[in-house]
């Protein structure tokens, strides 16, 4: 289902599939926030029926071009240009007040192909903000959703100052030194300067945290579920009145852009808090027939004390990810953040204790993946151990969880995500989501657009296109709103990139552009395309986790979806098309968990997340989460007196 919004107050209905809702209900729909039933939000019109949307409802993307406006309903159909489409009123033409649209060059930037705009960004040099290329937009921030496409399209102001930095590990309510009294430096990728000394936790600290969550449990699970419910609430509270200050932490241990952070994480991960505190109060059961005189009831329970390791490639989001279904269930955790971005992890610690969470229902240990997640993976009074990062340590957590107490495990792995772009296909939207899917957090995303299969008859034109985005990307310091990408997390990181592209080139693959390290002080890479890439190599088959991607001819659709799903991983895709017929159809035959139509990035904490194959076990979001958090349980009563004869 997808809207196209046309113009104010009235909207055309272009296909069988197509819902119209008027401007006003949409912005009814997204000024609706119910405290108790925000996960069963529905956005509703009249005959038109209703359409499913997130806590905080708001619509979603906006892709905007100086002579047309569309709005999607759906995250994951966007839907294709419509020719017949009007020119856009007044209001939205006025949006970019001439200036350019944001994912095309600006103006002043040098477009000659053999001098990248990126090259020339560091030492970085802002322009004017009344030079810069969304200079005196109207705020269209409640037509445009909580997802990461949305960071692509606002700039706002300059990253605030970090001024409070918390080092300590938060176990049983209080923020420790570790018992070894060892600690470990967190690095800005920016600058390679170190930000602080932060709390190295070990054996002896994640026992006490266990303890401490074991302990807190008991009662916990037993808390009123509306209780569990506002807590959680006064914690998405918290963290959105703090959300610059969460953002600036974000972009300086991660090295993303302040605007990426503030529009994608700190929201996406405020919206998922909101929706899980609904599930607090709903977690129901049911009452099976029964043959005889019995009563049967099926109820669901919290699970216990649950481990999670979070990458480091979105730590806020993340955390929350699994945080807010555990918490809301009543679970309670030893959560463990990447080492290289603890920071935002132990702020939002703080907050959960100014929002009212016991001692001990939320501990924190920042450390190293071999010490202390080895640890609470292979603890024999951890109940369940949740895990995003590679498939390799994916693999180790899994048998560390079978080979202790056999604990319950969910996993969301690696991916190489398959892009096709379809001979139908609008070009220039085509190499915009294929931009965002490669480009956006530098490329350290797990659904990365890392393989690109285009159809030969637009394989040029896109190609072209493409490189004319990777070009116009800058990069530069999270910090500077005038910069599109950050540097990679770490010096390891900037390395393992660096040496696909050598692979890539020793190989036999074309570097169409990009391809080096930008700089010297700092873990920056161009954005990179490779062409004539043949799918044995290993540019095409690994995970790279960079700002990389190669672009192929097909001819035959089917054959490139057999192309695309010939892989050990199962994560994400996408397909560029006009035609509905050709999206559904190929959109099933798509080994992956979540497919995208002419979008791509798109996340909302209502639709589940995780992969098939080696992508992963279980799904997170949506409601399928709380099943990860919860055990089933089944009560047989025996009824007493006679049975009644038919």
């Amino acid at each position: 289902m997808c809207v196209c919004l046309s113009r104010i107050g009235s909207i055309h209905q272009k296909t069988t599939a197509t819902t119209s809702l008027s401007l006003s209900a949409l912005h009814a729909g997204v000024a609706r926030r119910w405290r108790g039933w925000s996960c069963f939000a529905r956005l509703t019109n009249g005959r038109h029926g209703a359409l499913q949307s997130s806590s905080f409802l708001s619509p979603p993307p906006l892709s905007m071009r100086s002579s047309r406006f569309r709005c999607t309903a759906v995250l994951l159909f966007h839907a294709p240009r419509c020719a017949s489409r009007p020119s856009p009123p007044p209001l939205f033409a006025s949006r970019w007040h001439g200036q350019q649209h944001p994912l095309t060059p600006h103006p002043h930037t040098n477009t000659n192909t053999n001098t990248h705009a990126h090259t020339h960004v560091l030492p970085s040099h802002p322009q004017p903000h009344s030079h810069r290329p969304t200079a005196g937009r109207i705020s269209l921030l409640l037509l445009l959703p909580l997802t990461m496409l949305r960071a692509t399209l606002t700039r706002l102001e300059m990253a605030p100052k970090v001024t409070h930095i918390q080092d300590k590990l938060l176990i049983n309510g209080k923020f420790v030194a570790a018992a070894s009294g060892k600690t470990f430096e967190v690095v800005n990728p920016a600058d390679e300067k170190v930000i602080a000394k932060v709390a190295e936790a070990g054996k002896e600290d994640v026992d006490a945290a266990v303890k401490a969550a074991r302990h807190a449990f008991e009662t916990y699970r037993t808390t009123d579920c509306h209780l569990r419910r506002d807590k959680m609430l006064r914690l998405a509270d918290i963290l959105e009145k703090n959300s610059k200050e969460m953002a600036a932490l974000e972009s300086l241990d991660n090295g993303k852009p302040f605007e990426v952070a503030l529009h994608a994480d700190v929201a996406l991960a405020v919206e998922c808090f909101r929706y899980y505190a609904g599930f607090a109060d709903k977690v129901d059961g049911s009452a099976p027939a029964r043959s005889g005189n019995f009563l049967g009831l099926v109820k669901r329970q919290a699970i216990g004390v649950c481990g999670q390791i979070i990458p480091w490639n979105f730590p806020l989001l993340m955390a929350a990810w699994k945080l807010a279904p555990a918490l809301a269930v009543g679970n309670t955790v030893v959560l463990k953040p990447a080492e290289q971005t603890p920071l935002s992890a132990l702020r939002l610690g703080e907050m959960a204790l100014e929002a009212g969470y016991p001692a001990g229902a939320l501990n924190i240990l920042p450390g190293f993946g071999a010490t202390a997640g080895a640890e609470i993976a292979r603890h024999m009074d951890v109940d369940k151990v949740a895990f995003t990062g590679s498939t390799v340590v994916g693999r180790e957590v899994m048998r560390m969880a079978a080979e202790s107490n056999l604990k319950k495990v969910s996993l969301e792995l690696g991916g190489k995500s398959a892009l096709i772009v379809c001979e139908d296909a609008d070009v220039e939207e085509a190499a915009q989501v294929a931009t965002t899917g490669i480009y956006f957090n530098m490329g350290q995303v797990c659904t990365a657009s890392s393989r690109m299969y285009v159809h030969e008859s637009v394989y040029d034109e896109f190609m072209g296109r493409l490189r004319k985005h990777a070009e116009s990307r800058k990069v530069g310091p999270g910090n500077d709103t005038a910069n599109d990408m950050g540097p990679l997390v770490s010096k390891k990181q900037h390395e393992r990139v660096l040496s696909y592209i050598e692979d890539g080139v020793k190989s036999g693959a074309t570097v169409v552009t990009g391809g080096k390290k930008i700089g010297d002080a700092g873990y920056f890479v161009q954005p990179t395309i490779f062409a004539d890439v043949k799918d044995d190599m290993r540019i095409y088959k690994e995970e790279i986790f960079g700002p990389v991607t190669c672009v192929m001819k097909f001819k035959d659709l089917d054959e490139v979806v057999k192309r695309a799903n010939n892989s050990i991983y199962g994560l994400a895709a996408g397909i560029c098309t006009r035609s509905m017929d050709t999206a559904i159809r190929y959109s099933t035959h798509l080994d992956a968990g979540t497919v995208w139509v002419n979008t791509w990035n798109n996340f909302c904490a209502t639709m589940p997340f995780g992969g098939f194959k080696q992508s992963g076990i279980g799904r997170e979001l949506g409601k399928e989460a709380i099943d990860l958090y919860t055990e089933t349980k089944s009560i047989h009563f025996a009824l007493k007196g006679p049975i009644a004869k038919p």
